[in-house]
């Protein structure tokens, strides 16, 4: 996916963030987004909250898996689609503002291929307009 909206949207690249225990499954996945001819800064269990935070105001949007960051992306009104696994398919809503979701500037949905997460982005996220 991480292809599909760098290249759509003429983004120069993607930054990884998360904790140490983030750091084997950022080393994982940078690879394989690299392959797909997008830029990689990867600064999974470098970076203190407060940076992190300011990383995530920074940024365009933010595309997670349920954790603490995205949460925080998206009371920083910070746009996020966050991928749950089937377990976790009660909480894809349990946080998030109703106004967000409304407006589309948060999407929890289960792990779904790329082309599609990709096409709600573009149908639907504000920030991408």
């Amino acid at each position: 996916m991480a292809s599909l909206l760098v290249h759509a949207y003429q983004f120069d690249g993607v930054v990884m963030i998360g904790a140490d225990w983030d750091i084997s499954l950022a080393a994982e996945i940078a690879p394989r987004i690299e392959a797909a001819d997008v830029a990689v800064k990867n600064l999974t269990g470098q970076l203190s909250m407060g940076a992190s935070l300011q990383v995530i105001r920074e940024g365009r949007y933010m595309v997670a898996f349920p954790s603490g960051m995205p949460i925080l992306a998206a009371v920083m009104r910070c746009p996020v689609m966050m991928f749950y696994p089937t377990h976790l398919a009660p909480m894809q809503i349990a946080f998030a503002d109703p106004e967000m979701i409304a407006e589309g500037t948060y999407k929890g949905c289960q792990f779904c291929p790329a082309q599609q997460a990709f096409a709600w982005i573009k149908d639907r996220w504000p920030v991408m307009e």
